[in-house]
């Protein structure tokens, strides 16, 4: 009773909060809105649970727990480049963490949800191109994803069938939080938004 009260008061407070346009502002809150994505993508898949290992969802809930442990402060980071107040999300976040601990995949998806609205992750409108999006799969995303290790908790799945089977938001969240870069970026995605638009659009429609 008392986590329905909590669940509900919480999906008020995000209710109130104004969306905001992520291509528009930095790396923060782009980072932000697509680790949530990934949060409720995982969410979704463990409350589920319909062809999914004991050994795959063992790692789903590892990456959420890794997600937690440094999304607070990603969006206190996101809320500083909107000048939006944090203490709803702060205590939402916190409250995910209970949700974790517990097993509560439902709950998890209708907060992280909530939360998703309020930080949307809008798909850009330009592409590089399939050209572009081919080498950067070559370069970037082959050696790993093109033969993938389902004996592992996490593996690295293929990515043509992954994003015709997942949502444009999702899959972006994915290719957002999966490519990370070096020092010159500052392990930021090195990625720009008509590169990820142009590798959604490849995925989506081609078939290796």
């Amino acid at each position: 009773m008392r986590r329905a009260v909590l669940l509900a008061s919480f999906s008020v407070m995000l209710g109130v909060m104004q969306p905001a346009g992520v291509f528009a502002q930095g790396e923060h809150a782009r980072r932000a809105a697509a680790e949530l994505r990934l949060v409720l993508g995982d969410a979704q898949k463990l409350a589920n649970r319909r062809g999914l290992s004991k050994l795959h969802a063992t790692g789903l809930q590892s990456r959420i727990a890794g997600s937690l442990s440094g999304l607070a402060l990603l969006l206190r980071l996101a809320d500083q480049e909107t000048g939006r107040e944090t203490a709803a999300t702060q205590g939402a976040i916190q409250y995910m963490r209970l949700l974790l601990q517990s097993a509560s995949w439902a709950g998890m998806v209708s907060v992280s949800q909530d939360l998703s609205r309020s930080y949307p992750l809008n798909v850009p409108m330009v592409s590089a191109g399939p050209k572009r999006a081919k080498a950067i799969h070559d370069e970037l995303c082959a050696a790993c994803h093109d033969e993938p290790d389902l004996e592992v908790e996490r593996p690295a799945y293929d990515l043509f069938k992954q994003a015709k089977s997942q949502s444009e938001t999702e899959f972006l969240a994915r290719l957002i939080i999966g490519v990370r870069g070096d020092r010159v970026t500052g392990y930021s995605n090195p990625l720009t938004a008509p590169e990820l638009k142009a590798l959604l659009d490849y995925y989506r429609t081609t078939i290796p």
